[in-house]
Order: C-alpha cells, then structure tokens, then sequence
C-alpha cells in the first residue's frame, strides 16, 4: 500500500494546476529554491504574516503549503483565539516587523513601484539573457563547454522563477484588495472579476502580423503543455505554429469590455475615486502574472529543455542512456558530472528511476495531506496587517479548485448556455493537431500557449484552476464560455460526446 504521510506539520494540497503531476528530477530542486527563495521576499516586503511556500514530493507528487510565520506548537488545526492574534500581532517581533512592513509597502504603492520596475527594467533584461543564451551554439560545444552551458541556463530558470514569484506581490495584492473592498459595496466576487477582463495581456495579439520569424524567436523554445523541462516547445512542433498563426488571422483577438459603468452606479457617489482607483490598479495588476509566465517560466525552462535534449543525444550515442528523454531522470550536477568525466548513474540505474516516476505518477495522489491549516481571525489585527492578509488569502483561494466539489462542476465564466462536440486533449501539441472550429476544449489545465486557438472554440472546460487560474483569465478576455475546476472531468467526458456548458450554473453535462 502506498505511503502518503503528510511531510510536515499542516495541511498540504497536491500541486496539479500548473504541472502534469511531478516535477522531473533535473528541474524540481531548481524550482523548489527558487519558489522559497521568491516567495520569502514577498511575503517579507509587502508586510503579509506568511513565511514563504514549502513543497515537498511524496512519492514525486508535488505538494505545497504556505508557511504562516508564526506556529504554534501544536500546529494551526485549530483556530487560535482573537485575543491571541491581537497579542501577537502587536507584541511578537516578527509580526511587529510585518506591520511596519504593510504600512509601508501601503504609503509608498508598492505594487506599482514593483510592476513599473517589472515593464521597464526586469522584462527587457530577461528577454535579452534568453536571447543570449538561445544564441549559444550549443551543438558546436565540447561536453565541457556544454556543461557550462547547462549551469548558465539553471542559473536562469533559477533567476526567472524566483522573479515571477516576487512579482506576486505586485500582481495578487491590488486585485485581491479590489475583491475584498468591492464586497463591501455590495459588488460579488463573479461580477468583481468580470471588472477586469480586457486588462490581461495575451500572446494571440502578437502573431497578428504574421511574422513567424519573429514569433520563433521570442516563442519557439517555450514550454507550452506545462512548466517543466518535459514539456514540449513550440519550435518542436512547426505544425502548432502554423495552426497558431491560422487561428489568429482567421478569428482576430477582440477585446472583451467590461461592465464597469453598470457596477459604478451601484457603488455611493461619495466612493466613486476610490472605485475608480482602486480598479485601476487592479486591471494593471491584472496582467503582470501571465505577462511575466511566459518569459521567467515557460522561456527559461525551454532553454535547459534545449540543452538537455543536445545532452541527451550525445548520451543516447555514447551508450549513456536508452532514450534521449531519460536525460530528464538525472539532476543537474550528474549531468554536467557525466559530461566532464564520464561518471554517474548507470543506464539501468536511469531507467528504473524512469519506471519508477512513470508509476507514482500513474498513482492516485490524495489532493490533500495533513489536517487542515485554521485562518486565523483578522479582525484583531492591526489595520495595515488586517489589509494585507485579506487581499492574499483571497487570491489564494481563487488560484485553485474546489476538490471537494462534485464532478464536472467548478467556476462558470461567462453566461451563454453552449453545447458542441467535446474535444478531450492532455496536451497543447494534441489540441492543435485536433481541433476543429465550434469544438468545446476539455483538458486538465491550460497554459499561455493554448491562447491563440480558444478563438475557433465554443468553449473551455479544465479540471485544474480557480477563477484566477490562466484558464479563467483568457476565458475572460476572449468572452469564451468557460467552466473550470471542473472535477474528474476528462474521467467522465470522452472525445467526441455531446456536452453542454452551463457556466451561470459552474456545470458541465453530457448529453449523449
């Protein structure tokens, strides 16, 4: 029977909307620095009483959980007292440092300070060190040269992914502060978000002009089914870029327009600068995450994809390893060892990790693990720290679905009533080889790749993802009827039935 104690104190949750289930061994440790190392800084500079985000791997299954920064020793299952939280919160120097924190990042704006930093200094200078180690020629390099190549490209997917997750201050805490002030208006989360579509950036935009030259360099070495090194790119698959570029040019992107007038006469006249204000920085904010994916995520890991599948060549034809992708089942510092002096795992050493991996990712992993961590109450908190907390935790709660929900029901985006022909896919390179104009998508998440072809669809279904999730985002700004979260549903829904999509309702049903 398989073993899946939680690894630590807490509640962890099964990290499946961003990967396709585990994390390979050449990227986990990477990403898993980098992610602690990002978060930290956040969570430090905008004043949030969280730690950072821990993940660890059970039986390679990825779980994560946010570390709150104070624990008590018994764990947080139970709720503690408001007394208490007012105490610490005031007394207990870690807290005392947060607050300070929070009034500060609050005076000075810091989320818009952090995403003009993001549009003119980080994003030009990630563009250009992508460029520039797209343009070494690898496959001229000596086994030594190319392994220095190997750490200059982990070197940067170390620095890419601990920038995205430094920007998730500047891209959660405007909207989530938006969300939680607007329910005092009277203005519900659904409506909230359809406040800010329109204001997300999306990459269809950029194939108008039919520059596929162009569009290769800045997006052919890509990730684009997940964030890892065993995803394929799109400079791997010509017939994707060729579909892309038919979808875009056949069904022009078309802003979505937001009901931003009708939610303003319900808000009092004497609160109108503010809801102008603060949807304003909200629909800026709205946009930083999935801008910033593409090029400190799904960029910097196509470049070690790119080295590795060089490496994984001269592995296969030196005898190395069976197949060029068991190079994935080795971690960095024993490739660059196998490279520089020939010693390491042996190929049946690496084939049984590949079996191995292949089976715990085949197991049915518990979504979560451990007791579940208790909020504590935020009325006792000081002001700027009360501020912050809310406007986290419910982006928090918007990022991921509902596991306890029934299947094929999740979050509804949009409001036409639609039904057509299900085309179930696993991948990005499968939808592009497969779909058919007034097919409805169903997949288990979706990734700034899969933007170009949702115009020719009649709908979205995934089973992974909140109403924050990229799914949710782009279903947003193409007005595409949409329901995700939807549970189990590539388990209930097979390719070619006829499903109806009720995204008033959040359901999907199968109708033949």
């Amino acid at each position: 029977m398989t073993d899946w104690t939680p690894p630590g104190k807490g509640r962890w949750t099964l990290e499946r909307s961003h990967f396709g289930g585990e994390f390979t061994p050449v990227y986990r440790d990477v990403y898993q620095r980098a992610q602690h190392d990002g978060m930290k800084a956040t969570m430090a500079r905008y004043g949030a009483p969280a730690s950072h985000m821990a993940i660890a791997y059970v039986n390679d299954r990825p779980y994560m959980r946010m570390v709150p920064l104070f624990e008590p020793p018994g764990g947080t299952s139970r709720r503690p007292p408001a007394v208490l939280i007012w105490l610490l919160s005031r007394v207990h120097p870690q807290f005392r440092r947060r607050n300070k924190a929070a009034r500060q990042m609050l005076a000075a704006r810091q989320w818009s300070t952090d995403g003009e930093r993001w549009y003119r200094d980080q994003k030009p200078a990630m563009i250009a060190g992508n460029l520039a180690l797209q343009d070494e020629p690898i496959e001229s390099m000596s086994d030594v040269d190319l392994a220095g190549h190997l750490g200059r490209v982990i070197d940067n997917v170390y620095r890419g992914v601990r920038l995205h997750f430094e920007l998730v201050g500047c891209d959660a805490f405007p909207v989530g502060d938006f969300f939680v002030v607007a329910a005092e208006w009277g203005i519900g989360l659904d409506e909230a978000l359809a406040l800010l579509a329109g204001s997300s950036a999306d990459t269809a935009r950029l194939l108008a002009s039919g520059d596929v030259d162009a569009y290769l360099r800045h997006y052919g070495w890509r990730a684009v089914a997940n964030y890892d090194v065993d995803s394929p790119t799109v400079g791997e698959m010509p017939h994707v870029v060729k579909a892309t570029l038919a979808a875009v040019l056949e069904n022009p992107h078309v802003d979505a327009v937001p009901p931003i007038a009708e939610a303003r006469a319900r808000v009092p006249a004497t609160d109108h600068a503010r809801f102008d204000a603060l949807l304003d920085e909200a629909r800026y904010a709205y946009g930083i995450r999935d801008d910033n994916a593409g090029i400190t995520l799904q960029w910097t890991v196509g470049l070690v994809r790119r080295a590795l599948l060089e490496i994984g060549g001269r592995f296969v034809k030196a005898g190395r390893v069976s197949a060029v992708e068991d190079i994935f089942e080795l971690t960095p510092d024993e490739i660059a060892q196998l490279l520089v002096d020939n010693t390491g795992p042996s190929r049946e050493e690496v084939a049984q990790r590949r079996e191995r991996r292949q089976a715990n990712n085949a197991l049915d992993a518990p979504r979560e693990l451990g007791p579940e961590d208790q909020i504590p109450p935020l009325k006792p908190m000081p002001p700027a720290l009360r501020r912050v907390t809310a406007s986290f935790i419910i982006q928090a709660d918007l990022l991921y679905s509902d596991g306890d929900a029934p299947p094929l029901t999740g979050t509804g985006i949009g409001t036409a009533l639609i039904s057509g022909p299900a085309r179930v896919v696993r991948s990005a390179e499968d939808a592009f080889d497969r779909l058919q104009p007034g097919d409805i998508l169903v997949t288990t998440m979706t990734t700034p790749a899969y933007d170009a072809v949702l115009p020719m669809l009649a709908g979205l279904v995934v089973e992974e993802g909140g109403p924050m999730s990229h799914a949710a985002i782009v279903a947003r700004e193409f007005g595409l009827p949409a329901v995700v979260g939807a549970r189990d549903a590539l388990l209930h829904i097979t390719d070619g039935q006829r499903i109806e999509l009720d995204p008033r309702a959040g359901t999907v049903r199968v109708l033949n």
